[in-house]
């Protein structure tokens, strides 16, 4: 699928994989709202490290080092954003197939072309409006301002994921019209980007990077091209 990433719609990355409680979404609008810092830890440039390195392992383990260091830096760019979409898989109770839905995304990157979110961060939209002029060939993308009315918990569970310990309220669908409201308001201001929307199926990432080589007789790590 293709995902945005320093505003530059690229291709080629694998879907999340569906787990319990979650849908996938198809995405037909997508805004961001916050950009989240200090999430992950990064190491300080350092020439001395850079030349120790190089004395330690070579020039070519250290250049690949490097390559995977920038790669991690675009991966390690999250938002908080607001969007609408369609289900296209479900392993939740509360969603069929199909259903036009609006959805929080509290840690992810700058936008996707399907996403996977924990079914307490999706409610069904309503608006017939949004769901008549969305195009279901392309994504429109875009920025809400924090000055606009933003639901508090957008903020306070920023960064928030499945694995972070933290058990969301019951109560976090309550604003979710309001965030449909946000959104249509958006598109009729403008200043909107569209982003080409591909037809192809959802390939998953794996749970575990390692495969079996069956010619060797052995495993083997593939380390696969993946958002998760």
């Amino acid at each position: 699928m293709n995902i945005l990433i320093k505003n530059v719609w690229k291709e080629g990355y694998l879907d999340q994989t569906l787990l319990d409680k979650t849908v996938r979404i198809k995405s037909l609008a997508w805004f961001n709202i916050y950009k989240l810092d200090g999430l992950y830890f990064i190491p300080e440039k350092s020439w001395r490290l850079l030349f120790n390195y190089i004395l330690a392992i070579g020039i070519k383990s250290v250049v690949q080092k490097i390559v995977s260091r920038l790669s991690e830096s675009a991966r390690n760019e999250k938002y908080v954003s607001l969007g609408l979409g369609l289900i296209l898989e479900t392993k939740s109770t509360l969603f069929q197939k199909n259903d036009f839905v609006v959805f929080s995304a509290l840690c992810y990157p700058q936008c996707m072309e399907r996403i996977v979110i924990f079914e307490g961060l999706v409610n069904h939209c309503s608006d017939q409006w949004l769901n008549e002029t969305l195009s279901r060939n392309e994504i429109l993308f875009g920025h809400i301002d924090l000055d606009k009315t933003i639901p508090e918990y957008l903020l306070q569970y920023k960064g928030w994921s499945e694995y972070s310990g933290i058990v969301l309220p019951s109560d976090l669908k309550k604003p979710f019209q309001s965030i449909a409201i946000l959104i249509k308001q958006a598109l009729k201001d403008g200043n909107i980007r569209k982003l080409n929307a591909t037809s192809t199926l959802p390939n998953e990432c794996l749970y575990s990077p390692t495969m079996i080589d069956k010619k060797k007789n052995k495993c083997r790590i593939i380390w696969l091209r993946s958002i998760c």
